[in-house]
């Protein structure tokens, strides 16, 4: 039998073969541009329909079997390799440069961290709120739960997520600490990617095609005959390959994969987006959308308060929490989600008081006037509306806004490790973060870096949640049950002791109306097309409180429904 790099590899020919022979491939397709974490799922579940051919185009390769990717213990390895991360720098930011995103069928499930959480009910009833009907908790908890397996028989054909025996978060409401869950197989010990839980069983599928070194450069356009209709519809993919430019007519639809950095790229190089941003780059403008590579949104973490742990104390932890190839090694860990107001002591009329005031887009110091987001009044109306929602959020103390990780290993700077030491290290997160960044193409060439600007803690509100949250965990050595574990501290070290000494992308695609900058409606559809849709994290209005690997899923799970016409009451 052939192995799946000689399957991938037999395909590529053929294509390029048909596409040489004829110059364009006319058929029942359904094109998938791209496949992030969201995409080798989606392109599974289309390829289930027996007269539905899928044709897969990724610019990356197939990493199968590869010990970089698989090995859990490896996860930071693959970052800034040209293989397996698309290595994106960002603007010049200060102490900050760099994106990961992985690069090849799998997309970043390929190289994160793997931990497994589901946003909160509050996180996706926004969706809707922000106006997208259908788009709640209620809705798509079982799709959630569709794209999880804790059966060891069922575990080639969804994603296996091993789960340890504290579950408490799955259920809406993410509030105290948990035992963290990973996207592992615990027979095989190796990573389960999107690709490999739910590509790989089914790549010998006859209407399931993958050429992969494939770069989409544009959707080639045409607009609409009748004259009332100002719709655009997508024609053609044009995309490099082996050197080569080629093109493929579209019979059916076309959906962008790609995830929140690259598929407003694609847009833009198709002339859809900013008129003034496409007339920089000296691209025709098709189809003016101001939200393309707009609201984009990470989580920020600080990662290293790290304790060096006392000697009779480390002697005690089991030797299996202490190899990176053992899942305890993992599951050692422990996540916590906490109010902003539980470790600051303040209410929440203070908080907004003293916070929210300099955020909103009509204060003196607004959001437009504060970056270089835009000062198009739609797109500061929609980010009034993300604003009343995050406020809400942070007023509530039974409404978690930071995130605690815990593991038993050395972390942080600007001190190393002693040799023969143990450690315990502790990470904070912003899950709400309130600044807005952009992504934006700068030409018509398609290889041509992005600009990309995250506008990481541009908000006040951003810097302040971690420098609080890092003063409650420096503060852990004071406490008393901590003093009889921890030795002394080792970073940030006991010299930092100011303020002034002291991610998880989504959103350039935004799923909201029209008039208030969206890109996409709720069908995943790009606004002003008739056949392009986008599925991946670029869609999410306001970013979820968790990492985002579940999230993806369930954006494709439903993508999948919609396009196969099982979901048609939501819109």
């Amino acid at each position: 039998m052939a192995s799946t790099k000689e399957q991938s590899a037999d395909a590529t020919s053929t294509l390029l073969n048909v596409l040489n022979r004829s110059g364009g491939v006319r058929g029942r397709f359904i094109f998938a541009v791209a496949i992030s974490t969201a995409g080798s799922l989606l392109a599974s579940r289309l390829s289930e329909d027996d007269n539905t051919t899928v044709l897969v185009l990724e610019a990356g390769q197939l990493h199968d079997k590869d010990p970089l990717i698989d090995k859990p213990n490896k996860y930071l390895g693959q970052l800034f390799q040209p293989s397996y991360d698309w290595g994106f720098k960002t603007v010049s930011l200060i102490n900050l440069s760099g994106s990961e995103t992985g690069k090849g069928l799998g997309g970043s499930s390929n190289i994160n961290f793997m931990q497994w959480t589901r946003p909160t009910k509050v996180d996706i009833d926004a969706w809707q709120r922000l106006g997208n009907p259908g788009w709640t908790w209620d809705n798509l908890l079982s799709y959630f739960k569709k794209s999880e397996n804790k059966k060891e028989h069922d575990r080639l054909t969804r994603v296996l997520v091993y789960l340890p025996s504290i579950i408490l978060y799955f259920g809406g409401n993410n509030f105290g600490t948990v035992t963290p869950i990973y996207s592992i197989d615990p027979k095989t010990r190796t990573r389960a990617s999107s690709y490999t839980s739910f590509l790989r069983p089914h790549l010998s599928r006859p209407n399931l095609t993958i050429l992969t070194g494939a770069t989409v450069t544009r959707l080639i356009t045409r607009e609409n005959a009748h004259p009332k209709d100002e719709s655009l519809t997508a024609e053609a993919v044009e995309f490099i390959c082996e050197g080569q430019t080629h093109r493929i007519d579209i019979s059916r639809e076309v959906i962008l994969c790609a995830g929140t950095l690259k598929s407003p790229q694609i847009l833009e190089l198709s002339g859809i987006g900013n008129p003034e941003i496409l007339s920089k780059a000296g691209i025709e403008v098709k189809l003016p959308l101001i939200g393309v590579g707009e609201n984009l949104q990470d989580h920020t973490f600080i990662y290293g308060v790290c304790f060096e742990i006392k000697d009779d104390v480390a002697q005690k932890i089991p030797y299996e929490i202490k190899q990176p190839d053992h899942l305890a090694y993992f599951h050692s860990s422990s996540l916590a989600w906490v109010p902003f107001q539980t470790f600051t002591n303040k209410t929440g009329e203070e908080t907004i008081s003293q916070l929210l005031p300099q955020l909103t887009p009509e204060s003196k110091k607004s959001s437009a006037q504060k970056t270089n987001i835009t000062t198009d009044d739609t797109l500061k109306c929609s980010i009034k509306e993300q604003y009343i929602v995050l406020s809400d959020i942070l007023s509530n103390p039974n409404l978690p806004d930071c995130e605690f990780l815990t593991s038993c290993r050395f972390g942080g700077f600007p001190n190393g490790p002693k040799p023969g030491k143990s450690y315990l290290t502790f990470s904070v997160g912003g899950m709400y973060p309130w600044s807005r960044g952009s992504v934006h193409t700068k030409s018509k060439d398609p290889l041509e870096h992005l600009e990309i600007d995250p506008n990481y803690l541009e908000k006040d509100i951003d810097l302040e949640l971690l420098l609080q949250g890092v003063k409650f965990l420096r503060n852990f050595q004071n406490n008393p049950i901590f003093k009889d574990i921890i030795n002394e501290e080792i970073n940030p070290g006991p010299t930092v002791n100011t303020d002034e000494d002291l991610r998880d992308a989504t959103g350039t695609l935004s799923m909201l109306p029209r008039e208030k900058g969206g890109v996409v409606d709720p069908a995943l559809k790009v606004w002003g097309t008739n056949n392009v849709r986008v599925v991946d994290l670029s869609i999410v209005p306001l970013t979820v409180s968790v990492h985002t690997q579940s999230t993806a899923y369930v954006i494709a799970e439903v993508a999948a429904d919609i396009i196969r016409g099982k979901i048609s009451r939501w819109y």
